[in-house]
């Protein structure tokens, strides 16, 4: 039984963790740090030997042997001789592992070079990451013009609110694919957000003719647009016909947002009642729902329901906070925030709840150093996309 022990490399896990790029994971040994780069290999493609990844070995584990193998390794060209490469560097991952891995990475490299860019795009958008997902989309443009990386770049830019170039990608992909319908409604939808509504009215109109008759999307994005329009009666129309037509939450959780406008919160909560999953997205649309109300224990209400099923969620935790902290119970506010930052240290929102709530204890102090913070994590972020848009 001896022989099949694996001594760890890392006898201890580290006090700082490293953070990955792109899941955001974060590790506290070596070990860790392989598992994770042998799961995640696509997302890990920034990360692998990098100078961050090695300092990290090299200060927080100690470990300079590895740390010295690691910048070997980084001058090692091809991500997947680099990556395996580092994989070996220990026992942990079996020979059996790494030879199948090896084969993936084969069929992976053979792929075009805009297919692999776009799959990692694909997983950063999937990720939440819009901003570095843009960049690959754009890069991968540089290999090959087609609808699909143009509808996603529309996608990833509408995700960031940046509706202008958002609706040039998804001009010219309707221009490669005039009657693909799914690209004439995102253009619609980028449309109404640019507030460029008899535009969208037409792609609708073209959905409309391609489809045979309104269809419960389009139907949606009518609604969409008299919403913007602050027609809220007529948005309530709208959403019920596609509802009618189609079971989507999103068409509820939408006429729930025009009732909301309306002051009619009653009606509002009976919209979402027809949702057929009360998961996390429903509990979160309740909640503001409730908030707008002035019924804000019953909004807490739903975010601790919420974690029952998800511990671990930062953006409920952020809303758990929120709440308290309207409620004028800044003590349970602080705790919520705390666990919010516990499990994301540098989330943006979760910093600035935690702003607004040292402010509300009278920290004025405090407040502005955690502003300071956050505004220099924009900057860093800021650099680190401009990195990677000279590195790619």
């Amino acid at each position: 039984m001896a022989a099949n022990l694996l001594v760890c490399a890392s006898q201890e896990a580290a006090a700082r963790p490293y953070r990955f790029r792109e899941t955001g994971i974060h590790v506290y040994t070596l070990e860790e740090m392989l598992y994770h780069c042998f799961r995640e290999w696509k997302q890990s493609v920034d990360d692998v030997c990098s100078d961050e990844m090695t300092d990290w070995v090299q200060n927080a584990l100690g470990l300079s042997l590895v740390a010295a193998k690691m910048r070997a390794f980084a001058a090692v060209e091809g991500y997947a001789k680099r990556l395996l490469a580092f994989l070996g560097i220990t026992d942990y991952i079996s020979p059996a592992q790494l030879d199948s891995l090896k084969q993936e990475l084969a069929a992976w490299e053979k792929r075009l070079e805009w297919e692999r860019l776009k799959e990692r795009a694909d997983d950063l958008l999937n990720h939440d990451d819009a901003e570095r997902a843009a960049l690959l989309y754009k890069k991968a443009l540089g290999f090959a013009v087609n609808a699909a990386l143009l509808n996603n770049l529309g996608i990833a830019h509408m995700a960031q609110g940046q509706y202008a170039p958002a609706v040039d990608a998804l001009e010219q992909a309707v221009a490669l694919e005039p009657e693909n319908v799914t690209l004439l409604l995102h253009l619609a939808e980028a449309l109404i957000l640019y507030g460029e509504y008899s535009r969208a009215q037409a792609a609708l109109a073209e959905a409309e003719r391609l489809e045979g008759g309104e269809t419960a999307d389009v139907l949606y994005f009518k609604g969409e647009i008299q919403f913007y329009s602050s027609v809220y009666t007529q948005a309530v129309s709208y959403y019920e016909q596609a509802a009618a037509l189609c079971y989507n939450p999103q068409y509820l959780y939408r006429l729930s947002d025009a009732y909301v406008k309306l002051r009619q919160f009653d009606k509002a909560l009976d919209a979402l009642a027809d949702v057929r999953e009360k998961d996390k997205a429903f509990l979160k649309q309740q909640a503001e729902v409730y908030v707008q109300a002035g019924n804000v224990p019953a909004a807490i209400k739903c975010m601790e329901r919420a974690l029952l099923n998800d511990k671990n969620s930062v953006d409920v935790w952020i809303r758990l906070a929120r709440y308290h902290r309207l409620d004028y119970d800044l003590d349970r506010a602080s705790k919520a925030v705390v666990k919010a930052l516990g499990l994301a240290p540098e989330n943006p929102k979760a910093l600035l709840e935690h702003a607004r709530i040292r402010n509300a204890q009278g920290s004025v102090k405090d407040y502005q150093s955690i502003l300071h913070k956050v505004l220099a994590g924009f900057k860093n972020k800021y650099r680190e996309n401009a990195a990677l848009e000279v590195a790619e």
